[in-house]
């Protein structure tokens, strides 16, 4: 084989030429409106820098995103403050969705799901434990103990 910078010798073949690259059109691709998870991921995503935002909107969740508008729920006295930053959140869903989006903001009225935290009373009576009778005997305790479901810690 040949350099590719000296000529070929006289008489030899010709070398084998590629057909050129064929030439096809290119349109810019439109994109469709974002689905309400991919939506929402990228507004919590622009409200990471603003802590107040966040803090606010970190527990809401779509109930509906139809066209240009959606609607957003969450609990509690975070529904006031969301909707005193209204304006805020509609920049972060236009932020978010690359076109301006209206936000209606509600409170979410659906039952509460219990969670992990909301368990019932333990079965075993505690003050059967090998451990807490230990406690008891040492400590001279002779009222019977009472278990009080924890209280949920604010975060």
């Amino acid at each position: 084989m040949r350099e590719p910078s000296s000529p070929p010798p006289p008489g030899s073949p010709p070398e084998a030429i590629a057909p050129p690259a064929r030439l096809v059109e290119s349109r810019p691709v439109e994109a469709g409106p974002l689905p309400a998870p991919e939506l929402w991921a990228g507004v919590l995503r622009a409200a990471s820098d603003n802590r107040r935002l966040i803090s606010i909107i970190e527990d809401f969740r779509i109930e509906r995103l139809e066209g240009d508008a959606a609607v957003i729920v969450g609990r509690g006295p975070l529904v006031a403050m969301a909707r005193a930053s209204t304006e805020a959140i509609t920049e972060l869903f236009a932020r978010a969705g690359g076109r301006p989006i209206r936000v209606e903001i509600r409170a979410d009225e659906s039952p509460e799901e219990p969670g992990p935290d909301a368990a019932a009373a333990p079965s075993v009576n505690l003050a059967e434990h090998p451990l807490v009778k230990q406690a008891m005997e040492l400590f001279g305790v002779r009222t019977p103990i009472r278990v009080l479901p924890r209280k949920k810690e604010e975060t």
